[in-house]
């Protein structure tokens, strides 16, 4: 048996941009660097390419979710796919409910990412990078605020969980000990 830790070593994944002119890829649950069909960098405005990547945003965040469901379902050798998770108590609601609510913001000196929940993702492109700003120097960038987003993200939402629910039943397990509220 693989531990989660071990599965998700293992994982890569690529996802791409609405018009598939970008490419972001997944290492261990991470984005691991963006690559950019030749010669689009480029043309793409500002506009045009915050538009991109806010698509890419959503589906790095939905493809690293199912790759940690993944890896949990298979470190726990678990033979069926749980049901989504749904607000059935007083407690669930207030989960999903600040959770959703959430914002996390983080800027680089190219972007302004802000995603709201899971779901609402924003991203702006301060004027004049395309022009400004090599692909090379843009793709670091990039790659390092999808890094701390998805980061702060995830601390986030399971910072919530644990102040509504108290620790997961993971780490009840490890531990031995009951530590719901």
């Amino acid at each position: 048996m693989r531990t989660f830790a071990e599965i998700m070593a293992a994982h890569e994944e690529e996802v791409s941009s609405p018009d598939g002119n970008i490419k972001a890829r997944l290492k261990s649950g991470d984005v691991a660097d963006f690559e950019f069909r030749p010669g689009t960098y480029e043309r793409y405005t500002d506009v045009e390419l915050a538009s991109q990547l806010e698509g890419i945003s959503r589906l790095i965040a939905v493809a690293r979710r199912r790759a940690r469901r993944r890896a949990l379902r298979e470190s726990l050798e678990l033979d069926f796919e749980p049901e989504p998770a749904t607000p059935d108590s007083p407690a669930s609601r207030r989960v999903f409910e600040r959770q959703d609510a959430e914002v996390v913001v983080v800027e680089t000196s190219s972007v302004r990412v802000r995603v709201r929940g899971t779901r609402t993702w924003q991203v702006k492109i301060r004027p004049g990078t395309t022009r400004n700003m090599t692909e090379e120097m843009f793709k670091k960038d990039v790659a390092l605020a999808a890094k701390r987003t998805l980061t702060r993200a995830r601390s986030a939402m399971q910072t919530i969980t644990e102040l509504e629910t108290g620790p997961s039943f993971i780490l009840q397990g490890l531990t031995g000990l009951n530590l719901t509220k």
